[in-house]
């Protein structure tokens, strides 16, 4: 992919990843209404048949300059120093993994639906598709555009946005406006992946991009199985609607104190990236 249209690249394959999460809990929650539990795993189950398949059919690329070299725990270490040691990869893992440590709500979607909404079990599986719905929009509209740019801004702000849209959500009753909340949500976490994974390949060396992914994806998707951990602690002991609404705050917060701490992020754009990466 060009590095001009790297962006919109990144956008199409959220796109692909978000569609899934659409049609699945929407289909889930029309199976719950018919009270088959085990078919909703059952149908889980079958959807990585399709997925194993096409890994299996992944032709292996050859090494630049010939064969792979041999695996040493030095090259492992390389992909953590390069991660740590460069200020904007640092900057946006970091934020990322805490925003959703502290933010994540979907863990309580349940008790939403129930308690809080009174929709049901339909309702639930309705409501789960906001998320991804936002998501859609969002990466369409990236895709569609030819370049983005002040990215470190619009980075902070969707975290931000993440943060107070899911402390409004924990605030709602009425279905509609939880409904159109909790899209927004899935909205500026997506434009902040698709900000991060344009930023993270622009900056990375090639032979040190697929260690670099790797140490990402241990707080991209660390971060968001831990917040569910915190949602569910601090909801049992003050109750669902605080626990989303103090998460979602601390979320906002943690972006406005890192825009101030590092004007750097703040101010950093794409436009003539050096082909040397700065590290500290």
């Amino acid at each position: 992919v060009p590095r001009s249209r790297l962006t919109n690249a990144i956008s199409l394959v959220m796109l692909v990843s978000v569609v899934g999460g659409i049609v699945g809990p929407a289909l889930g929650g029309a199976v719950l209404e018919t009270g088959q539990i085990g078919v909703v795993y059952l149908l889980h189950a079958l959807t990585y048949v399709p997925a194993l398949v096409a890994v299996a059919r992944l032709e292996e690329r050859p090494a630049p300059g010939g064969g792979p070299a041999p695996f040493t725990r030095a090259m492992l270490l390389d992909g953590f120093r390069f991660s740590f040691r460069t200020p904007i990869i640092c900057s946006t893992m970091l934020l990322d993994f805490f925003a959703t440590l502290v933010g994540s709500a979907r863990t309580l979607l349940p008790i939403v639906a129930d308690q809080m909404l009174g929709i049901g079990a339909g309702g639930y599986g309705l409501l789960a598709t906001a998320q991804p719905l936002g998501a859609v929009i969002a990466g369409a509209l990236a895709s569609w555009r030819r370049e983005i740019r002040r990215q470190g801004a619009l980075f902070l702000l969707c975290v931000a946005t993440y943060g107070v849209g899911t402390a409004l959500f924990g605030v709602s009753t009425v279905f509609w406006l939880s409904y159109v909340l909790f899209a927004v949500t899935g909205a500026a976490d997506t434009l902040s992946s698709i900000v991060r994974g344009a930023v993270r390949q622009l900056w990375t060396p090639d032979e040190l991009r697929g260690r670099m992914v790797g140490v990402n994806m241990i707080f991209y998707m660390g971060g968001p199985q831990l917040g569910e951990v915190r949602a569910g602690v601090v909801a049992a002991l003050v109750g669902a609607p605080w626990a989303i609404i103090s998460g979602g705050l601390a979320a906002a917060l943690l972006a406005a104190w890192v825009a101030w701490r590092d004007p750097a992020l703040r101010t950093y754009t794409t436009d003539g990236v050096a082909a040397a990466t700065p590290t500290r």
